[in-house]
Order: C-alpha cells, then sequence, then structure tokens
C-alpha cells in the first residue's frame, strides 16, 4: 500500500531526513500516509531523543496541489524562500525544502 524512509540520525546529529514516502493511488488521502508518517516520526524519536529537526526536499508538479496540502496538514513548514525549479526538458518541479521542529534545538 505504501512505504516511507528515513535517515537515522548519527551521533550527535539533530536533523533526520525523510527521504521518501508514498503511498499508491488508490489508497491516497484516507489518512494512510498521515498514518505511516507518524508512526516513523514516533520511531525516530523513540531511537534518538535528541532529534531536534526532519528535513526534506518536496518535488512539486504542480498537477496535485494534494501534495503541499499533506505536508503543511502535518506540520511541516515549506520554506518558500528557497524554491528552486527543475526542468529537463520534459517535465518541470519546483523544488521546495521542508522541514518539521520535534524537539528542542540543540545547536
Amino acid at each position: 500500500i505504501g512505504y516511507a524512509r528515513f535517515s537515522i540520525p548519527q551521533y550527535k546529529e539533530t536533523n533526520a531526513y525523510l527521504q521518501k514516502i508514498e503511498i499508491e493511488k488508490p489508497y491516497r488521502k484516507e489518512g494512510l500516509g498521515t498514518y505511516l508518517l507518524n508512526c516513523c516520526e514516533y520511531t525516530i524519536l523513540k531511537k534518538n531523543p535528541n532529534v531536534a529537526k526532519i528535513k526534506s526536499v518536496l518535488w512539486d508538479n504542480q498537477e496535485d496541489i494534494f501534495v503541499q496540502k499533506f505536508f503543511k496538514s502535518n506540520n511541516y513548514f515549506i520554506k518558500e524562500s528557497e524554491r528552486c525549479v527543475y526542468d529537463d526538458g520534459e517535465s518541470i518541479y519546483d523544488i521546495l525544502p521542508i522541514e518539521k521542529n520535534i524537539g528542542k534545538d540543540k545547536n
């Protein structure tokens, strides 16, 4: 149905990284992505209580505004000021850094 991949923070690192989350199309918008994301975030927090933030990069093709809404509804901050564009001649994506504060910043 879906999967999520996070990097586990290394020694003294305060950031975890969401590498990918995907739910198969027939199962989207049913709360499964939020459930999966929350389970993974809890696991990261449980294993490493020093983690302050989860960071990632959102590739937005502007065809499905649900992607940004999904991360915003899960308390991720979209860094609009750091927006970049990827254009390979066939596809155009807005690249948006996102992050979520989940603990006290150690820096």
